[in-house]
């Protein structure tokens, strides 16, 4: 079962600043991590409570957030449910 869902969060073709599937993944409860993108924080989604945000071509910084992720499951849990009530706000 997937626990973490990684995005690139690049621009889709329509010209949204981030691709919807950062808010697919949030709405199957399932912690998102994705680059920053500051335009998601204008629609009210948190760092560490709707979502992780991590820095864009730092391997290392996303790699420490899986482990620690991985490592708690009830803050995936907990960053999962919260993501999939905000998704259908």
């Amino acid at each position: 079962m997937t626990k973490i869902v990684i995005t690139t969060n690049y621009d889709d073709n329509e010209g949204t600043p981030w691709s919807t599937r950062v808010f697919d993944a949030m709405s199957c409860g399932k912690l998102v991590l994705s680059p920053y993108k500051r335009y998601m924080e204008s629609l009210g989604i948190k760092d560490k409570e709707h979502i992780i945000f991590y820095e864009k071509h730092d391997l290392k910084d996303l790699m420490d957030k899986i482990t620690y992720y991985l490592a708690n499951p009830d803050e995936i849990l907990r960053i999962g449910n919260n993501a999939d009530r905000k998704s259908v706000v």
